[in-house]
């Protein structure tokens, strides 16, 4: 009865396009009611990597309302064209803005006053009720793991993950101002130093150039057997979609991953208020998806990707009821 059971639950999956895959679910244990029939869980072989800033956190908003309590600033979430705060309005040079997330990530803590993306509890208890191993995998170095915790504590969405990854995307900037520091202060010849201090903007700027673009979570990926990647970053999903890892590239409201502007040229490390000097344009919002890669408005035509991307699985046997 077993194997009957499940065979019959796959096949009305499989068969019913329209059919939400938990009703049908449901459907079945209802029908095997007073029958002695044992109905077993979904189970998913397919892990699911989700990021964590602007997909779970709207850390962004979060970033913004303290910049503009602390700075005096009228910024909106329209005013991050992309997803490096330097090269948006009101942020300063790179190292201002730098110091500037240094202080609201590991001083300030503002995670502590973001609220979770819209309908993103329900849609985690979907997923994972369908079968999903679930992990977090963000650019947020391990450092600030224990922010995290408390954030998914405080929201209810602690006791879904099966792993979090800190892959530390943004070390290099910690590193290149080490290095500057170490220069401008030898522990030698009486301390004197023949590099000029504004040289940090510069070799800050050159650390973008040199480690933005290499940033990945594909490593990760990889270790955990991710099947599909939900993050907002353009780089990110591309990345993935290049190793082979399904993607969904987050939010139809964020105007940093409506186009691809990467770390190439001298330009594109230049601050905004540079940019706006030299009459240089913002790349054109006319992003096109690479092959492997398909956009998510929001948590809820996540969950439906899903389960129609689980439907078409169960064809093959991807997705298995024991």
């Amino acid at each position: 009865m077993h194997h009957v059971a499940t065979q019959s639950l796959k096949k009305e999956i499989v068969e019913d396009s329209k059919a939400d895959l938990l009703d049908v679910y449901q459907a079945l244990v209802e029908a095997a009611k007073g029958r002695e029939v044992e109905c077993p869980p979904v189970t998913n072989k397919r892990v699911i990597a989700v990021d964590f800033d602007d997909v779970l956190a709207q850390s962004c908003v979060a970033l913004l309302e303290a910049h503009n309590k602390h700075f005096g600033t009228n910024l909106t979430l329209d005013d991050f064209e992309s997803y490096y705060p330097h090269r948006n309005r009101g942020w300063g040079s790179v190292e201002e803005t730098n110091e500037k997330l240094h202080w609201f990530h590991k001083e300030l803590n503002v995670l502590q006053w973001a609220n979770p993306v819209s309908s993103v509890r329900d849609a985690l208890l979907k997923l994972k009720s369908i079968g999903h191993p679930l992990h977090i995998v963000t650019a947020r170095s391990e450092a600030e793991k224990a922010f995290v915790i408390q954030w998914l504590e405080r929201h209810d969405l602690h006791d879904v993950w099966d792993g979090m990854h800190f892959i530390g995307a943004f070390q290099f900037v910690a590193d290149a101002r080490k290095s500057h520091a170490n220069i401008e202060s030898p522990q030698d010849n009486g301390g004197a130093s023949d590099v000029d201090p504004s040289t940090l903007e510069q070799r800050l700027k050159d650390a973008f150039l040199e480690s933005a673009d290499k940033n990945s979570k594909v490593a990760v990926l990889r270790s955990i057997n991710a099947a599909l990647l939900i993050d907002d970053h353009v780089l990110n999903v591309d990345k993935a979609a290049q190793a082979g890892v399904q993607c969904l590239l987050f939010g139809d409201n964020y105007r940093w991953n409506k186009r691809r502007w990467g770390m190439q040229t001298p330009e594109d490390a230049m601050h905004f208020e540079e940019r706006k000097l030299a009459g240089l344009p913002l790349p054109a919002l006319d992003l096109e998806l690479l092959p492997g890669v398909e956009r998510a408005a929001d948590w809820g035509a996540v969950v439906d990707w899903v389960v129609r991307w689980d439907k078409e699985a169960m064809r093959t046997d991807t997705v298995v009821l024991k």
